[in-house]
């Protein structure tokens, strides 16, 4: 039980980076980087490992609770000129070491913010959704948590190095999880439809680059 109520709290509550979007007062956020940083370490010295370090992160009950807390507290905080600019600033980060990862991050920012917009404004129909697929769907919506938390733990990574190898490390396993993330976007706006949910980036949002206009990313 704990773990179906961990997994809907984290797919539901989480921005992918969230903790880094929540100002430096937030005392429950310095917290949870101090908590999480031997994991961070662990992705930062090999980035390969994100999967499996968030696989073990799932087991800690502790950060758990954390993360579910910072993940709220986030989404009373933020707008979502917030969580753009925090993505412009990681793609700076990565641009001045020479390391290319525009493509990725915005996949990630358009998920988490089509999931920020659902929150704020549908949010019933959307959790109903989750919790769906987590009944239905068990093995998919782990490794969609784990998708998150990875993506998430290497995001928080790239803030523990200016080393240009390093980064393009992180920037290679960003590459491929964004391109889950994309598909799980995809996914979740086909499920709400079945929902009946008539929302403006659930009726239209069938491609990449619908989402795209939609988020007014182009």
């Amino acid at each position: 039980m704990l773990k179906k109520y961990s997994q809907l709290a984290l797919s539901t509550f989480s921005p992918s980076q969230a903790s880094s979007v929540i100002p430096a007062e937030c005392e429950e956020c310095r917290k949870l980087i101090e908590y999480l940083k031997p994991y961070i370490l662990s992705v930062l010295e090999e980035p390969g490992s994100a999967e499996s370090v968030a696989k073990r992160l799932l087991e800690d009950e502790r950060a758990l609770s954390l993360l579910t807390l910072v993940f709220q507290i986030t989404l009373m905080r933020i707008s979502e000129s917030d969580l753009v600019a925090t993505y412009r600033e990681l793609g700076e980060r990565f641009k001045s070491a020479g390391v290319d990862v525009e493509d990725a991050l915005e996949a990630i920012l358009e998920h988490d913010l089509w999931k920020l917009r659902q929150v704020r404004s549908n949010f019933g129909e959307f959790a109903l959704m989750y919790l769906d697929f987590i009944l239905n769907y068990p093995d998919d919506a782990y490794n969609y948590v784990v998708t998150l938390l990875s993506t998430m733990l290497l995001l928080l990574a790239s803030h523990e190095t200016i080393e240009p190898a390093k980064l393009r490390s992180i920037g290679e396993v960003l590459s491929t999880l964004s391109e889950e993330l994309e598909s799980y976007t995809l996914s979740f706006v086909l499920m709400l439809e079945k929902l009946g949910v008539e929302e403006e980036v659930s009726a239209t949002a069938r491609t990449r680059e619908e989402l795209r206009r939609v988020f007014g990313l182009e």
